[in-house]
């Protein structure tokens, strides 16, 4: 969820601010911004590699990993705070303009950094970072993940290797959707001048949210639970109706005059998980 907030936060203010160039302080403070929430974006990016790679990196782990209260926290600290450390020195050069290097937010055609070296060095260089550690943590993730894979493959016999397979890449395809391994296309549109891979850039990267939805969303544990949580809320509203009702019965049977005998009868169901919390827990990370 933090990553999503991040990537929405980003998103809308590139759709909705970039072009704000009417006024200097708006313009000014929409940049900023979005170079925060861009950089924000790539640390939880960063942070989901670590902790995939801690959960599934080593085969050995992967029933005693669990992201508690405290990791939570520090990834939190991590990924909202570490882009603090380029965002304040970035808005002291842009204020002071006390040094030769060009950095400014905000320019006459968007809000954004305006110098193109400026940009690369305060967002492109440590984005570059974030994808390099990603790819490396992404790989070790996968060799983790063959591993498992390899080890209960005798448990599957009965699956087909064509199945067993698609099911593995589909698990890679969805651990690649967080990883933001889309802007390696910008990257390499921005130094090659191919404009046909700005265009895949901008389709592909446009539509991140998109594809995480779909890849830990669209699945059939997260229906089964959404289902059992409406079937549980309906339960709650059927029994505080019966409740009412009783009570009405209950005050009328009270009047003079009135022979009438009233009931409460009321159901409690327990949502029994079995595990599918665990499960889909596991689901969303992979």
């Amino acid at each position: 969820m933090n990553l999503i907030g991040a990537l929405f936060f980003g998103q809308v203010l590139l759709l909705f601010g970039g072009n704000k160039t009417n006024n200097e302080n708006a313009c000014t403070t929409i940049a900023a911004m979005a170079h925060y929430a861009w950089l924000a974006t790539f640390a939880w990016m960063n942070a989901l590699a670590f902790d995939l790679d801690r959960t599934f990196g080593n085969a050995d782990n992967l029933q005693k990993v669990s992201v508690g209260k405290k990791s939570m926290f520090l990834y939190m600290i991590y990924a909202w705070g570490s882009p603090f450390l380029i965002i304040i020195p970035c808005l002291v050069l842009h204020f002071c303009q006390c040094t030769q290097f060009n950095f400014k937010y905000g320019s006459a055609s968007a809000c954004w950094i305006s110098d193109g070296t400026a940009n690369l060095l305060t967002f492109g260089v440590p984005a570059a970072i974030f994808l390099l550690v990603n790819a490396i943590l992404f790989g070790h993730t996968v060799v983790g993940i063959r591993s498992t894979k390899r080890a209960t493959a005798r448990l599957h016999q009965d699956t087909s290797t064509l199945k067993r397979t698609t099911q593995e890449l589909l698990i890679y395809i969805k651990i690649a959707s967080l990883m933001g391994f889309t802007w390696i296309f910008g990257y390499v549109a921005a130094f090659t001048g191919i404009e046909a891979l700005w265009y895949i850039f901008i389709i592909l990267n446009s539509l991140q949210g998109v594809f995480i939805f779909i890849s830990f969303m669209c699945n059939r544990r997260v229906g089964l639970l959404w289902s059992e949580k409406l079937r549980l809320t309906g339960m709650i509203a059927t029994q505080k109706s019966s409740t009412s009702g009783t009570t009405d019965r209950h005050r009328a049977s009270s009047a003079p005059g009135t022979q009438m005998t009233g009931y409460c009868s009321s159901t409690q169901s327990d949502l029994h998980q079995d595990g599918s919390e665990q499960q889909l827990k596991v689901e969303m990370k992979v």
